[in-house]
């Protein structure tokens, strides 16, 4: 992650403007704390508030004692501190304004690769703010980390405004082609199909993050990423091992990751990308150039050539949905996440259940196997009501399924369900098919002034469906993969594929923070991979707030995993064995697997003092200042 000391700036265009007294308050509480702050590294610098008393104030009163030929002394002491604090001054004038800016630990950007956070923090240090960073840092993901996210995928994102109170939902996620049918993707190896591509949202998701939110003009954002397309990049460790677990047969999609030998690219080689270049070049200069500008009719001709029915018409109807966030209170803090067709509620619904019986914070070795026990049937409960999810706009109910879900009374319902043991039959805990297991890549980012934001990113699986537009350079995504397939789901499913609808996701990037005592914890998070993200992300906040573990230690913690279908409890192999043993006697599946495939990463900021939290099965980097 990269950090910095920004100057102050409004940190949203118009916010001021809109907000209300208490919000106003809120900002100057912020404030004020920091100016205590200050106030009090004077003092221990020995500027005492009682200075003034000193002999040397009580000698200044008076004239005639300093006039007097006895303190000649005195005065020249006087006479030489004036000189000396003129010539500080002038001396610290000079250094501000010819002197490269001073930049303290105050802002954070993490990303799933080092060079793009720091290309984040770039944006923050130039004036920028955490929007402008995460718009920079997911076009540079999109060049060196293609097998994730990128111009054929899309996302969702939080940006929370700290000292406002102000918070803001953007759902970019794919949406089904109007020629679409349900019929299309209950085939074979859909996955790896052109018909398992959604209309693409990334980039319409960050255009419509940086008309609102951002400071920095939009091609400053873009222009780091195209001069690494241009001038090359370096192939990172986890790069090299995603390209080596591709299919041989389609080698001819990865040219631009080969050898002139015909073998892959490895550890540190160049690649340069002159396709996804030119596509950048146009971005750049059009923030709308895949949806009605010049790219548009190359994506749509491309498309054509492989059999595709995404349309003209599709990229030109596709829009952002500005919804609002979830928010539920966990102790004393308020946790904010997406809501569907993200899986915020899942995961609201896990932490909800989870503070009724988690009540001690307690050390992680001490905790009890009935505890990870309840946690385990936690987890089941929330995968149990997947399918009751999908794209609110389609599926009327799931709106009331959100609030419900939310619910003080459904989360102590499910507790007092929780028995001794654990149940066989997965209709005990909902009506749930499997989850879709995706890929994903995540950005955090805090600013100074404040303004946070949480932002995962998909193409679905490995490189999506490995279709690659070799016009424009974009790798498509499959994650229409996603929706519920009509022969494996039931007929008030409400997942179901249809056309302009989005599938349900794994992802919940998620903000949480004190609302009472803004100086307090903040801490911005999300996670990758599938269903992982919901338990990796549940157990990480668990370790941190609940049990009061530190953000390393919660993040570095052996963890557990259940996602009902297949109804297997997951544990990674440092697990303690004693538990492990107590949960099979509880009825538990039990299989050990080397490290689970969750990451998960954040930033938390108490006060002005950042941790970064990197997950240690990640290559993720960090930058900071």
């Amino acid at each position: 992650m990269d950090s910095i000391e920004q100057p102050v700036f409004d940190s949203l265009h118009g916010i001021i403007h809109d907000s209300g007294d208490t919000s106003g308050d809120r900002a100057e509480l912020i404030e004020a704390a920091r100016k205590k702050k200050k106030r009090t590294e004077n003092i221990k610098n020995g500027d005492s508030p009682n200075a003034e008393n000193s002999p040397l104030h009580q000698a200044d009163s008076s004239t005639n004692i300093l006039c007097s030929p006895q303190n000649y002394g005195l005065r020249v002491i006087i006479v030489s501190s004036i000189v000396f604090s003129l010539a500080v001054t002038v001396a610290l004038i000079l250094t501000i304004y010819l002197a490269p800016q001073e930049v303290n630990g105050n802002a954070a950007v993490v990303a799933g690769d080092s060079q793009c956070a720091s290309l984040g923090l770039q944006s923050l240090k130039d004036g920028g703010n955490a929007v402008d960073a995460a718009v920079t840092t997911a076009f540079c993901l999109a060049v060196v980390e293609p097998e994730h996210s990128g111009l054929g995928g899309g996302g969702f994102a939080i940006v929370h405004d700290h000292k406002f109170d102000n918070t803001y939902g953007y759902d970019f996620r794919e949406s089904a082609p109007a020629a679409l049918t349900a019929d299309l993707l209950d085939v074979p190896d859909v996955d790896s199909n052109i018909i398992s591509s959604g209309v693409p949202g990334l980039l319409k998701g960050l255009a419509a993050m940086h008309k609102k939110h951002g400071k920095l003009p939009w091609e400053d954002l873009v222009q780091p990423s195209i001069n690494l397309a241009q001038g090359g990049f370096s192939v990172s460790e986890e790069l090299a091992i995603n390209l080596k677990q591709q299919d041989p047969t389609k080698l001819s999609i990865f040219k631009d990751f080969m050898t002139s030998n015909g073998e892959w690219k490895t550890v540190n080689d160049t690649v340069t990308l002159p396709d996804l270049t030119r596509t950048l070049k146009e971005i750049r200069d059009d923030s709308d150039a895949l949806y009605t500008g010049k790219l548009r009719s190359a994506f749509v001709k491309d498309m054509n050539d492989k059999n595709g029915i995404i349309t003209a018409d599709d990229l030109v109807k596709y829009d952002v949905v500005k919804s609002d966030p979830l928010k539920i209170k966990l102790k004393d803090l308020t946790v904010l996440t997406m809501p569907a067709p993200a899986s915020g509620p899942l995961l609201s619904l896990i932490l909800n259940m989870a503070q009724k019986f988690i009540t001690k914070k307690v050390p992680l070795k001490d905790v009890k196997a009935k505890t990870y026990h309840k946690l385990i049937e936690t987890f089941k409960f929330a995968f149990g009501q997947y399918s009751n999810l999908g794209d609110p706009a389609f599926e009327k109910q799931v709106d009331k399924e959100m609030r419900y879900l939310l619910g003080d009374a459904l989360a102590s319902e499910l507790v007092a369900k929780i028995g001794n043991e654990s149940h066989t039959q997965a209709s005990y805990y909902g009506p749930s098919q499997p989850a879709g297991n995706k890929g994903t890549s995540h950005i955090s980012v805090i600013d100074s002034s404040e303004v946070m934001v949480s932002m995962t990113l998909s193409t679905g699986d490995l490189f999506g469906n490995k279709v690659l537009l070799s016009d424009t350079g974009i790798f498509l995504n499959n994650n229409l993969g996603d929706f519920s397939l009509p022969s494996s789901s039931t007929q008030d499913n409400r997942n179901k594929a249809a056309a302009n609808k989005r599938p349900q996701s794994t992802m919940c990037p998620t903000i949480v923070y004190n609302k009472d005592h803004p100086c307090d914890q903040r801490l911005v998070i999300g996670g990758v991979h599938g269903p992982y993200v919901i338990t990796g992300l549940a157990q990480t906040i668990i370790n941190n707030i609940l049990f009061g573990e530190k953000l390393s230690a919660a993040l570095s913690a052996p963890r557990l995993h259940n996602q009902l279908y297949p109804n297997i409890t997951k544990y990674e192999a440092d697990f303690p064995k004693n538990i492990v043993t107590d949960l099979k006697k509880r009825g538990h599946d039990m299989e050990q697997v080397r490290t689970m495939t969750s990451q998960v990463t954040g930033i938390r900021k108490s006060n002005d003092d950042i941790t970064i939290g990197i997950d240690p099965r990640s290559q993720s980097g960090e930058d900071h200042y």
